[in-house]
């Protein structure tokens, strides 16, 4: 989180460097939140009796939302989610290997930040931080008209974020056939 906390110094002179983290990481939060960008494929093991599933995730992450759950290469929707916890609609026949791609969001407990989410998109987290750090009222980088135009440009990598997410679901080939001009 320091790379963060260098580049936004020049624009909140005067902010201390808690507030600052603190800010950061909840447009972390609410990045991954609002995109799904941060994604994980967990195998879990499903014995004959089981009613639950418990998904290990990684340390200082919340599940931000499942994507999908597979179940021998097939679609299964018969359960329901509570946090790190699935419970099946039925009780398992038999042994197998449940399959859940989960959307990650980094817990408000967190110190760090995931590379990769860093790393791709780091203009977005960036303006959600300046947003929320602007919208301090009685601070003197209290500035609404430029917390709007930060987020207006979070927003803008958000929705960039949701069609790169998108586009790595959509496994359908797009094809144009020409139409004769007339």
């Amino acid at each position: 989180m320091d790379r963060f906390v260098n580049s936004l110094m020049g624009e909140v002179s005067g902010c201390p460097i808690p507030t600052i983290q603190a800010k950061v990481l909840a447009s972390a939060i609410r990045f991954c939140q609002d995109s799904w960008i941060w994604t994980k494929k967990i195998t879990a093991s499903v014995s004959t009796g089981d009613e639950t599933v418990t998904l290990v995730i990684p340390e200082k992450t919340v599940v931000a939302g499942v994507k999908e759950v597979r179940v021998n290469d097939r679609t299964f929707s018969a359960y329901t989610r509570n946090g790190v916890v699935i419970t099946l609609d039925d009780v398992a026949t038999g042994d197998f290997d449940l399959v859940a791609t989960i959307a990650l969001k980094p817990s408000r407990g967190a110190t760090a930040l995931d590379d990769t989410i860093c790393e791709d998109w780091y203009e977005g987290i960036e303006a959600g931080a300046k947003e929320l750090l602007m919208i301090m009222p009685g601070k003197p980088w209290y500035n609404p008209e430029l917390a709007g135009a930060h987020n207006r440009h979070y927003l803008g990598k958000v929705h960039e974020a949701k069609i790169k997410v998108n586009q790595k679901n959509d496994t359908t080939q797009n094809r144009v056939r020409m139409r004769p001009f007339i």
